[in-house]
């Protein structure tokens, strides 16, 4: 079955309140042929996020709308790859009481901060330097910037050839990320007499 991802505005609704909703979801879930996957409670930002997997956003819609009466701000259709690439430890709820009203809550912002690296190209690095010191530098690159991602709690979305999307909590966190990787390259550039640079 398809895969909706709905957004909702819970202004004024604590924790307890989006929990009681959910509930409400579960127990008619099965009537609308949905089966829920995830929610999130965005405080700071007064948004509720629910996973399903549906029929058709109809389905979503028609079931909130019975359950509980909080209509969805706007539903779209996603991968569950992807939600889990982009949002990371969508599977780490171990912690979740089975049969307790916020099993399946994720406690954390589902707002990123999106950094897309392209190393530079290995076949121009290539003609800059012998083969065997290109081999080398290229595995230092890329294990720099595996060590500022784990740093700064980064998450890879797609690491495809030399390029990588990576997702952080904050954008504090991927700014840092990307100065930090900045600066080792500088320095690795210096170190090696190599001209290469991110931006």
């Amino acid at each position: 079955m398809p895969i909706f991802m709905d957004i909702h505005d819970t202004t004024g609704a604590t924790v307890e309140d989006v929990a009681a909703d959910h509930q409400k979801d579960l127990i008619l879930q099965d009537e609308f042929n949905c089966k829920f996957v995830y929610f999130w409670h965005d405080i700071p930002n007064n948004t509720g996020f629910c996973v399903f997997e549906a029929g058709d956003k109809e389905s979503v819609i028609n079931l909130h709308n019975k359950s509980h009466g909080n209509t969805p701000n706007q539903i779209i259709e996603v991968e569950l790859n992807e939600v889990e690439f982009f949002l990371g430890k969508i599977a780490d709820i171990a912690w979740s009481k089975k049969n307790s009203p916020f099993e399946g809550y994720i406690n954390e912002t589902a707002h990123r901060t999106i950094m897309y690296l392209e190393i530079v190209n290995p076949l121009l690095f290539k003609l800059q330097i012998n083969k065997n010191k290109f081999s080398d530098l290229l595995n230092r690159q890329k294990q720099l910037i595996k060590d500022s991602f784990l740093k700064f709690e980064g998450n890879v979305v797609s690491w495809e050839n030399d390029n990588i999307l990576t997702s952080f909590l904050s954008e504090e966190n991927g700014i840092n990320c990307a100065v930090d990787i900045q600066n080792k390259f500088t320095g690795l550039s210096n170190e090696d007499d190599i001209k290469f640079s991110v931006s």
